[in-house]
C-alpha cells in the first residue's frame, strides 16, 4: 500500500481515484469525447452567451417568471437543463429590464 505523508494510511490510489472522479463530475458534455482535458472539468459549467441571456429575457419579460418559467425557457434557448448559475442570471437581467414590474 502506497500512502501520503500525514494521511492516515489512505492509499494513494484511492485518493487519486477521488481526483479523477471529481474532475470528471465537472466535464462538460459539450466537450469532445475521445480525450479528457481537466482544465474543461475545472472551467466549469457553460454560461450563457449574451445572445441566449437576450433570447431568454425577451421570452419572459411580459410575463410573470418563476424559477420554473426561468429553467423551462432556459431549456428552449440551449437545449440542455440548466445549471443554478444561469437561473441566477436570468432573474438578475430580469430584475434590471426596464419597464418590468
Amino acid at each position: 500500500m502506497v500512502t501520503v505523508a500525514g494521511t492516515a494510511s489512505v492509499p494513494l490510489t484511492r485518493r487519486l481515484r477521488a481526483l479523477r472522479d471529481r474532475f470528471r463530475a465537472g466535464y462538460p458534455n459539450e466537450a469532445p469525447g475521445l480525450g479528457y482535458s481537466p482544465l474543461m472539468a475545472l472551467a466549469g459549467p457553460p454560461s450563457l452567451t449574451p445572445k441566449q441571456a437576450q433570447q431568454v429575457v425577451e421570452h419572459l419579460v411580459d410575463r410573470p417568471a418563476d424559477p420554473v418559467e426561468v429553467a423551462v425557457a432556459i431549456v428552449g434557448v440551449t437545449g440542455r437543463l440548466p445549471h443554478p448559475g444561469q437561473r441566477r442570471t436570468i432573474e438578475r437581467l430580469l430584475r434590471a429590464y426596464p419597464g418590468r414590474a
